[in-house]
């Protein structure tokens, strides 16, 4: 078959039927994904995203392309022809008695699925998906056809799945590391002592001594892009856009905030998140829960004396889409306490 001329174009051979394609189709992200990026906005750090379509052509010629280049944060529309599929049929009232859906596994090894043919496209929904911004890497594609008979076909590049090759975000730092946490009492200048910073894989405790004491109570980390962490006159704050994602108990969604500027670490920058402002047991005596629609709404334990009441707080970071985990897709942590008696009414009887 000829090859075609469009970017990535691919001649493939004609997909066949049923079983001897799933091996080829995976239902979950890949476990050699490193570092990626949530599909978060960059505040306007980053270039805006570009329209780009991937073009699955007929049967006629099997070939496949995108429309450019794909970078990191793209918005993707897919166009998938029908002809690629033996399971297009009709049912009652003329309609379409068949549907096809699309999967991507994404650069940072999330996986989406989106409509792509007959009843799945009908029935609404975009025909595509967004690439997450951030680092680049490998965009894998295939799709999944079936009808009301029982045809059931794949379109995956015998097994191997459709791959396009994903350029990094405009202004992704090529470094982002060094994560430290800091619950201190001395300060050296306006920041941490560097004696008091120790590796944030070994968690942090923010509890009634640090409310009390701490004078520096913070998690920090850096990142480096040439030509704007070494540059001094950048404006960095338009660059580089630093966010952290955090909940806590162990469940439910994250919250996302901004990571303040905190300075210069040679060639890097450092970023710095304050503890105190988000600390979710907070009070001191005097200060107890007086009202149950006070109490804390995510999960908590007791420590062993039964004198402080403890949760989790478990988070990663991004700068402009490139995340900084202890591993792929693993999270930080820490652990915030405080008096159980200034929350005494919440695991009392109703």
């Amino acid at each position: 078959m000829p090859r075609a001329a469009s970017l990535a174009s691919v001649s493939l051979a004609v997909v066949g039927l049923g079983l001897g394609l799933l091996a080829g189709c995976s239902g979950a992200p890949g476990d050699d994904a490193t570092q990626g990026a949530s599909k978060l906005s960059a505040s306007g750090a980053a270039d805006a995203s570009t329209a780009v379509t991937l073009t699955f052509a007929s049967s006629a010629t099997w070939t496949y392309g995108a429309s450019s280049p794909l970078v990191a944060g793209d918005q993707v529309t897919v166009s998938w022809d029908s002809s690629r599929t033996s399971c297009v049929t009709t049912g009652m009232g003329s309609g379409p008695a068949w549907g096809t859906t699309g999967y991507a596994i994404l650069p940072d090894g999330a996986q989406v699925s989106f409509p792509a043919g007959g009843l799945e496209l009908q029935n609404g929904g975009t025909p595509g998906f967004t690439i997450p911004a951030g680092s680049g890497g490998d965009l894998a594609v295939w799709f999944e056809s079936t009808n009301i008979y029982g045809c059931h076909e794949f379109d995956s590049n015998e097994g191997a799945n459709f791959h396009f090759s994903v350029a990094a975000s405009a202004n992704a730092p090529s470094w982002v590391g060094s994560a430290d946490a800091v619950v201190a009492r001395d300060t050296c200048g306006t920041g941490a002592c560097d004696a008091d910073r120790h590796d944030l894989s070994a968690g942090f405790t923010y509890d009634t001594w640090a409310r009390q004491r701490a004078a520096v109570a913070e998690v920090e980390f850096q990142a480096y892009e040439a030509g704007i962490t070494d540059d001094p006159s950048a404006n960095l704050w338009q660059q580089l856009d630093a966010e952290v994602h955090y909940r806590f108990g162990g469940s439910g969604s994250y919250t996302t905030a901004y990571v303040l500027l905190e300075g210069q670490v040679g060639n890097n920058v450092r970023y710095a998140w304050n503890l105190e402002p988000i600390d979710p047991l907070p009070g001191q005596d005097g200060g107890d829960v007086t009202s149950r629609s006070d109490c804390p709404a995510f999960a908590t334990t007791l420590s062993a004396d039964g004198q402080y009441i403890q949760t989790t707080a478990d988070f990663w970071f991004t700068v402009n889409g490139v995340e900084l985990r202890p591993s792929a897709d693993k999270t930080f942590s820490g652990t915030f306490s405080n008096y159980a008696a200034l929350y005494a009414l919440c695991s009392s009887p109703r």
